[in-house]
């Protein structure tokens, strides 16, 4: 294949996405077995997450309050999910609103697929989970970021030819 023709193709690069589900795209690290667990439930967020899932007192019930926040959460936790809106085990809404939902978001940011489709280079081992090398969405949400080890090359953007 020419260079001139290789050229052309990575700039046809679209992506179509047609669906009635939710963007399901859970964390192959970390947690994010829990959401997919759908024979059993997903103990609720404290009480800000209904309000405010960007508030720093939402957390998940399994966890301990942040600091500086009061428990909020119902004490005991319920066992069956149906004193809220994880019963029983909705697995076709389990995506919808994690983190207003269960005060956890089980899923890759959304930034992913930005730094997915913009970066040359990619940082597979980036604990944020879109793999930027600067960390940009994490700052931005002050968020824990460290960029790991190893640093690739976007394939979109490779020079190799076949």
């Amino acid at each position: 294949m020419g260079f001139e023709r290789a050229a052309s193709i990575r700039q046809l690069v679209a992506i179509v996405m047609l669906t009635d589900k939710n963007d399901c795209s859970i964390r192959d690290s970390d947690v994010g077995w829990v959401s997919a667990n759908t024979g059993t439930f997903v103990p609720p967020g404290s009480s800000q997450c209904k309000t405010n899932p960007n508030d720093k007192c939402c957390y998940s019930c399994t966890a301990s309050p942040p600091t500086g926040c009061a428990s909020t959460c119902p004490n005991p936790l319920p066992t069956d999910g149906t004193s809220y809106d994880d019963g029983p085990y909705q697995a076709n809404v389990r995506c919808w609103q994690q983190k207003r939902r269960f005060g956890y978001e089980f899923l890759y940011p959304k930034s992913r697929y930005v730094v997915g489709l913009t970066k040359k280079t990619l940082c597979p081992d980036q604990t944020f989970g879109d793999m930027d090398c600067d960390c940009t969405a994490a700052k931005a949400l002050g968020a824990p970021c460290d960029t790991g080890a190893r640093q690739l090359p976007n394939p979109l953007y490779s020079t190799a030819r076949s």
